[in-house]
Parts: structure tokens; sequence; C-alpha cells
């Protein structure tokens, strides 16, 4: 298998790198940084070419060209080589970010009766869309006390959680003073309290977990419900 999952993830990152490439190139007009300057050169027309050759065959197959191209991409960006990077650098972007530029549709879900569930611009909160009312979800749960406070301690399985919570995001902009407005009054924001997404964060869990069988994320989740009707 190939770095890609197939023709169509390809073209979007093909489409992504080079628009950002592009960018990079603008940014050093003026500059002197020749090196940078040929390679993104170099790698945009190999780009294209490639771009061209996947319009007339989609179904070709990876060639040389993709075995360094992503970590040609980072040197043009950054300006430095990943394979010779101190261990304590970290890239400007993440392999597989380019599917989080756009809104995505997918059929992923834990109900048949789910008909597709849209993830935002940026990996936000899903939503999911079903074609007739699903049955409730239900888990068992077993309660523990401490200093007069009640927690439900259980397991469920992931589908299920996502298809009933959602993440109580923070705006991306929030100046100094709604942030102490907020400090001062805790019912200012009640839906909004968590840290945003990081998609960087959302990619490189992915790829942890899928690189390998032995690699597992074990940290509990901890879920808040609020007073509701669809809550008993």
């Amino acid at each position: 298998m190939g770095i890609f999952a197939g023709p169509e993830e390809e073209e979007r990152a093909l489409r992504w790198m080079n628009n950002r490439l592009s960018d990079k190139k603008k940014s050093l007009k003026g500059k002197s940084n020749d090196d940078v300057k040929r390679e993104i050169s170099t790698l945009q027309s190999e780009i294209v070419t490639r771009e061209k050759q996947l319009k007339l065959d989609p179904t070709l197959s990876e060639s040389n060209f993709h075995d360094d191209v992503w970590s040609r991409f980072i040197f043009c960006i950054s300006g430095v080589e990943p394979n010779e990077a101190d261990e304590n650098w970290a890239p400007p972007y993440e392999f597989g970010e380019w599917e989080f530029v756009n809104s995505k549709k997918i059929t992923i879900g834990h109900s048949d009766k789910l008909d597709h569930t849209y993830i935002p611009r940026g990996g936000g909160s899903a939503r999911h869309y079903y074609t007739s009312p699903p049955d409730c979800v239900t888990w068992e749960l077993t309660p523990m006390t401490q200093k007069d406070c009640t927690f439900l301690i259980g397991k469920a399985k992931v589908a299920e959680i996502d298809a009933v919570c959602s993440v109580p995001q923070l705006p991306a902009e929030m100046s100094s003073a709604e942030t102490a407005k907020r400090v001062l009054d805790r019912s200012r924001g009640r839906n909004e309290w968590q840290r945003r997404v990081d998609e960087k964060r959302v990619i490189s869990i992915s790829r942890f977990i899928e690189s390998s069988e032995d690699n597992i994320i074990a940290n509990s989740a901890i879920l808040f419900a609020p007073s509701h009707d669809a809550v008993e």
C-alpha cells in the first residue's frame, strides 16, 4: 500500500501541498534562501506533472516520487531536513493535515439508521444525521462517591460515545475582557468550556494507533451529563 489511501486522497494532498509551497515561495521573495527556492520550484513542477498523470489515469500506481515527497515538502516549508533535525524539533505540518481543510461526510456510526456523519472543517465535533430516530443508547454504570460527589464508572463503545457526546469548545478567539467576564460569571458561556480540537493532535494520535497493532490509548474518558430530558 502507498502513502495515500487512493487517487482521491492523493489529489487532495498534492493540491494542498502545492498551495502551501506557493505561499512559501511568496514569503521568500527578496530573500537569499536559494536552496529552498530551487527545491520549491522543482517539487512544484513534479507535483504538477503527477497531477496531470492522475487525470489521465487515476489507477496509476505510486512511484519513486512518493518515497520522499513529504520530507521534501517539509524541507521546503521549514528549511530543515526531517531526518537530520534535532529530537526536540517539531515539523510545521503533520502528514494528513489536508483532510481537515474542508468538511467531510462519512458513513461511520453506531446505528444502522445512520445516514451520514458530518465532520466540520478543522476536525471539530461531528454531527450525525439519521434516516429515523435511532435506538436509545444504554450503558451499565457503577456509582462511586467521593466527598459527597457521585461519579458513574463503566465502559462504552467509542462509536456510541461519539454519537451522544459533543465537545463544548471555547471560541477560536476570545478577548481578555470576555475571559474576565467568564471568570466572574460561571453561567456565562456554559456550553463553551473545553479547549478546541487540535487537528494536528488528532492526526498524530490516529497515526500512532494505526502504525502498530501494539499501539493503544488506555486513557479513560470523562463525560459530563447536564440535566436534560434526553438523559436518565
